[in-house]
């Protein structure tokens, strides 16, 4: 299908979003928390450079009654999600000169992408 506007883009209906969520400083753990508390949601990968941010996620995702989800931590991990047949949405929340690298390489990869900015 060629589009010429976002606007006309309509896909089928998802009815449990499965979300990696990339980048848990500031803006993505507080993405964490809001996210944990919609029932069409799941964060199912968190993805961060750095591992004590990972555990700190997952302890959230317990405490609000929610399983814990994968991890992947590295520099390149975000590539890992993108690639996760069972993620339906990557969600960028890394610093913002990454976003559009990331976005393109998610949607080339057949994922639905949001940002946090």
């Amino acid at each position: 299908m060629n589009y010429k506007s976002a606007f006309l883009l309509r896909c089928p209906a998802i009815p449990k979003v499965r979300i990696a969520l990339v980048g848990l400083g500031n803006r993505g753990t507080k993405t964490l928390v809001r996210y944990a508390f919609i029932d069409n949601a799941e964060i199912s990968c968190i993805v961060d450079v750095d591992s004590q941010r990972l555990a700190r996620a997952n302890k959230l995702l317990r405490d609000s009654g929610r399983k814990e989800a994968l991890t992947l931590c590295g520099p390149d991990a975000w590539k890992e999600a993108c690639q996760l047949p069972d993620i339906d949405l990557i969600y960028i929340c890394t610093e913002w000169r990454t976003h559009t690298q990331m976005a393109v390489h998610a949607m080339r990869c057949g994922k639905h992408v949001a940002v946090e900015v």
